[in-house]
């Protein structure tokens, strides 16, 4: 979800050519010309420097809490395990049933997302336009296509894979059958 907002939000701030109109330009102490809108655009693309910081802390978040999930599932099967491991079962197929946990708890956190995501839209929707309207702005909230909607399930998904995976092929190594 934080990807999504942050795409959505962050087009003329990431690259730097938010602008702003009718900003006066004036002279600074050393005679360079210089509008309120730079300082104002510096600003923006801080901003969005955090933002894409955010974003990344929370998906290593996603990455470290489905990993730990993934863990205590292993560690409460694991008698199971070793009984596998004795009569002759892979790694893969051990490993198996704890990925698609993992996918899915990637699935179902997606889905949860874009339910949040639709709610947030929903209940400020109103109350934005109506204090945007003061201002004179035409800015109107969109919820998410049908496209982006697969785009947050397949990268909440791949996180949940990958949080899993890291996750399988630490604990599973260590577990030996006596």
């Amino acid at each position: 979800a934080v990807f999504f907002i942050v795409s959505a939000w962050g087009s003329g701030i990431a690259d730097g050519s938010l602008t702003i109109p009718n900003i006066k330009q004036r002279k600074t102490a050393t005679g360079r010309e210089c509008s309120i809108g730079a300082g104002v655009t510096i600003f923006a693309n801080a901003h969005g420097q955090t933002v894409m910081a955010i974003a990344a802390l929370l998906v290593l978040a996603v990455v470290l809490v489905i990993g730990n999930t993934i863990r205590l599932a292993i560690m409460n099967r694991r008698s199971e395990i070793e009984v596998m491991k004795l009569v002759g079962a892979t790694e893969a197929f051990i490993q198996r049933p704890f990925l698609y946990t993992g996918i899915w708890y990637g699935v179902i956190g997606g889905i949860l997302a874009w339910l949040i995501i639709n709610l947030l839209v929903w209940y400020l929707d109103s109350a934005l336009a109506e204090l945007l309207g003061l201002y004179g702005s035409q800015l109107e909230m969109k919820s998410l296509t049908f496209i982006e909607l697969l785009q947050l399930v397949g990268l909440a998904s791949f996180l949940g894979w990958l949080g899993s995976y890291l996750s399988v092929r630490q604990h599973l190594r260590s577990i030996e059958p006596s």
